[in-house]
């Protein structure tokens, strides 16, 4: 994950859709993918599209939304999937980028 700092936009996400730390089986049937953003605010819902990137699966969301860095602080995410059948599936929750920190959105100088 890129620095996050409040105001930005254009920061790309990409979270693996994971759970238990292992990958989700199948795909078949998806009709929505979205992540779900807890920051200082409160919960952001995004529609997610869904990557396959070095053979593993993500679920990618570029912000256009000036909410979801409103407010310095820490910042969470998890993916629900939702197939054709009715199933919704909810992902691992990530706290900390792919080098292990953590996700938070920083105070400007200005």
């Amino acid at each position: 994950m890129p620095d996050i700092h409040v105001g930005d936009l254009g920061t790309t996400y990409r979270m693996r859709i994971r759970d238990n730390d292992l990958p989700i089986d199948s795909l078949t049937g998806l009709t929505s993918a979205v992540l779900i953003f807890k920051t200082p605010g409160g919960n952001i819902e995004k529609p997610a599209e869904v990557e396959t990137i070095s053979g593993e699966t993500w679920l990618v969301y570029v912000n256009d939304d000036p909410a979801l860095h409103a407010l310095a602080g820490k910042l969470s995410i998890q993916g629900r999937l939702i197939f054709s059948n009715g199933v919704q599936y909810s992902t691992d929750i990530e706290t900390q980028d792919a080098n292990s920190v953590p996700l938070v959105i920083g105070r400007n100088l200005v």
